[in-house]
């Protein structure tokens, strides 16, 4: 987090941040969410938005560890075995 002093400036005091106009959005999914409705690549019905939520989630538990029981730890530690 950057601290506490710049929430004014940043929501949640952290990056990336989307400012259009005086409205801002932080967090990556939150923007990324708003720039496919906004560009019609949302899904073109429920069950496609649906769909692409369930990648964005699953990217974020890959990106977070959730699924470090599918891998060896040398993988998700990122480690690297020819050390």
């Amino acid at each position: 987090m950057l601290g506490f002093w710049l929430l004014p400036v940043y929501p949640w005091g952290q990056l990336p941040l989307l400012e259009i106009g005086d409205k801002k959005i932080a967090q990556s999914n939150a923007i990324a969410r708003y720039l496919a409705k906004k560009y019609n690549l949302a899904g073109k019905d429920d069950w496609e938005s649906a769909k692409i939520d369930e990648i964005v989630d699953a990217m974020a538990d890959l990106r977070n560890g959730e699924f470090h029981f599918l891998f060896p730890p040398f993988v998700w530690m990122g480690e690297n075995l020819g050390k």
